[in-house]
Order: structure tokens, then sequence, then C-alpha cells
């Protein structure tokens, strides 16, 4: 799409409030701190069982993963390893919650 329309678009009445960049780069205080911070990517969303047992290595020594944990209960989109368990363990536990 051509990128003046685009912005045409976004500044129509009733446009959606867009986030900003810095509310994008914003993260949690907490994030400062975590085991897998300068890790990589692969190791918690590819799904390989040897980096899933890396993920969750990284996860057991992580002084901040009671933060990440909640965190990611609480966003039911999130994917990947977050605080040693992978979205799929994560959703099992949000219905045991529940229940």
């Amino acid at each position: 799409m051509n990128e003046a329309l685009v912005d045409l678009l976004m500044m129509a009445p009733g446009a959606p409030e867009l986030p900003t960049l810095e509310d994008l780069l914003r993260r949690p205080e907490w994030h400062q701190q975590a085991a897998c911070r300068g890790q990589g990517t692969r190791t918690f969303f590819s799904g390989a069982p040897d980096n899933l047992d890396r993920a969750r290595a990284v996860c057991g020594r992580c002084p901040v993963r009671q933060d990440c944990y909640e965190y990611a209960m609480d966003d039911p989109d999130l994917e990947g390893v977050w605080a040693a368990f992978t979205a799929k363990e994560r959703r099992g536990l949000r219905r045991t919650r529940v229940a």
C-alpha cells in the first residue's frame, strides 16, 4: 500500500490510536534482570526439544521468573518459553486455574 495513503488513513477521524515507538520499546523493569536477556530468540521460540531444555535451564536460574510467569499468564497470545513453560503448557495451566 502506498505510504502516503497509509498516513492519510491513520489520520482519518475514528482511526485507531497507535502505540508510539516509545510505547513499543518500553519494557517492564524486570526484563533488565531476566536471565534470558541477550540469549537469542531461537532457544526460547524454536520448539526444538534441545532448545526447550536449554530454555528451561536458563529459566531455572532466573531471578525474575515469577514476574515472567505472571506476565506470560496474563497474555494468552504470547508464544515461546516464558518462566520455563511453553505456550501449550500455559494454556493448560490457565484452564486448571479457572476450573
